[in-house]
């Protein structure tokens, strides 16, 4: 009998009072589990920010996933310096790693890659990843075709491709959206664990406070958000094929 993989996912969100104690998609482990069938052998360990593992926790891990966060990757604080140390425990010791969105820019951080406000301000909604000649051949993204929908919500990026990795995706105004380093260390910039009600639960508390901040009417870009399934894919290919 094959043992349980043991995925840690360490949820980096730090959660606004505008966002109700109670309301049931202030879960983001739900977001992710909520994909994998109940007879899959996972055993899952969930650690919520600011409770973080240290780098030696990751002892006896197969697996570990960064979520995506509303704080900056790029900034110099604990907090960022607790994941970067994390990624590169992965590293050191050969266990697979999935950052997605702030986890993919912590991941470039560790790179060494620069990682800032994006240009073009905030991209939001569905966008249309394209993947390069080696996307297309990567275990992460097999049976997602060429080209597919998938979630965004990042006012933030990594500029350039670290050393080292090999670009796996692009889409958008967002040049770098899929990466992997070595065979088992990878970002993914957008939300694969995402559906429309938990992207439009995010951004509708939000419209008004960013409204000045871009160049299109905000309400109506959340209001037409919709699901993006094909992209969830990346996540149980993670699991399945890499861990």
């Amino acid at each position: 009998m094959s043992k349980s993989k043991r995925v840690l996912l360490v949820d980096a969100v730090e959660w606004a009072p505008i966002y109700p104690l109670e309301h049931r998609l202030r879960n983001v482990p739900s977001w992710f589990l909520r994909h994998f069938d109940s007879d899959l052998k996972i055993d899952w360990t969930v650690r919520h920010y600011p409770e973080l593992p240290l780098k030696e926790g990751l002892e006896g891990i197969d697996g570990l996933i960064i979520t995506g966060a509303p704080r900056d990757a790029w900034g110099d604080d604990p907090t960022n310096d607790r994941m970067c140390e994390l990624v590169r425990g992965c590293m050191d010791a050969s266990i697979p790693f999935l950052g997605v969105c702030y986890g993919h820019q912590i991941l470039g951080r560790t790179l060494g890659a620069e990682v800032g406000r994006h240009p073009e301000g905030l991209q939001l909604g569905p966008v249309l990843m394209n993947l390069t000649r080696e996307g297309k051949q990567d275990r992460l993204f097999a049976g997602m075709g060429d080209s597919f929908e998938a979630l965004s919500g990042h006012a933030d990026y990594v500029a350039e491709l670290p050393e080292g990795t090999v670009h796996l995706a692009s889409g958008g105004v967002t040049p770098v959206q899929g990466i992997r380093w070595g065979d088992r260390i990878y970002g993914v910039q957008f939300h694969p664990e995402m559906n429309a009600d938990i992207l439009k639960f995010l951004w509708e508390a939000r419209t008004e406070d960013w409204q000045n901040r871009v160049p299109f009417d905000l309400k109506a870009k959340v209001a037409a958000i919709h699901d993006t399934p094909v992209a969830t894919r990346v996540l149980t290919n993670f699991v399945e094929n890499i861990v």
